[in-house]
Formats: C-alpha cells, structure tokens, sequence
C-alpha cells in the first residue's frame, strides 16, 4: 500500500494539506476582486501550475515527516504524481466552489444593501 491508497494518511494528513495550500492561494485571488463579474472569472480558473509544484513539494515533506505515524512502506513521488495531481485537482475545484459561492454571497448582500441605502435616501429626499 501506499501513501494516497491509505485512507486515514489521506483524510488526516494530505487533504487538509492541499486544502490549506488551495484555500490561501483562493483566498489571496477573491480579496482582490472588486466586482462580481471579477469574482466569477475565477470561477473558469485551473488549479496553476506552481501551485501544484508547491504542493507536491509539501506533500514529499510531509510524507517524510510521517513515517513513523503510518505502516506505509511504499513511495515513489515519480509513481504516484500522477494520483497527486488529480486529487488536487479536484481540491481545487471542491474549494473554488465553496469560495466563490462565499464570496458571490457577500457581493449580492452588499448590493442589497446599498441599494436598500439608495432607497431610503432617495425616500428622504423626496418626503
């Protein structure tokens, strides 16, 4: 067995890893945005090259530092980027989704609210 094929090295160590790398990167993209339309653009976005690399990089690290934690005696990175790269594919995806729909929340409520704002100072004005 490897690494990847061992479920609890998975959801203990590995996802939480790349989620937290994906989540910075997304986060550090989406504060930036100043209009929904930007926000959306995002939403066509892959997960970029350097980003896997970095995470690929943390990931060797730490399988390295778990090897006492696991009964795993199996890793070849070359063997096993190909896993790799799909799961974080499809972490990028699962946390782009739950960004973005976070962030397109926020900008609708914002709206809401100055135009609610426009509403009642147009009301003011004209009472």
């Amino acid at each position: 067995m490897n690494y990847i094929e061992d479920e609890n090295f998975k959801n203990n160590e590995l996802i939480p890893l790349i989620d937290s790398m994906i989540n910075t990167y997304l986060n550090d993209e989406v504060k930036y945005a100043e209009s929904l339309s930007e926000i959306e653009n995002i939403m066509y976005d892959n997960c970029p090259e350097d980003l896997k690399y970095d995470i690929l990089v943390e990931v060797n690290d730490l399988i390295t530092q778990c090897v006492d934690d696991y009964d795993i005696i199996e890793w070849k990175e070359d063997e096993y980027e190909n896993m790799l790269n799909l799961i974080i594919d499809n972490e990028f995806e699962k946390c782009k989704t739950d960004i973005i729909d976070i962030e397109m929340d926020s900008f609708e409520k914002e709206n809401f609210f100055d135009e609610y704002e426009e509403d009642i100072d147009f009301w003011k004005q004209n009472t």
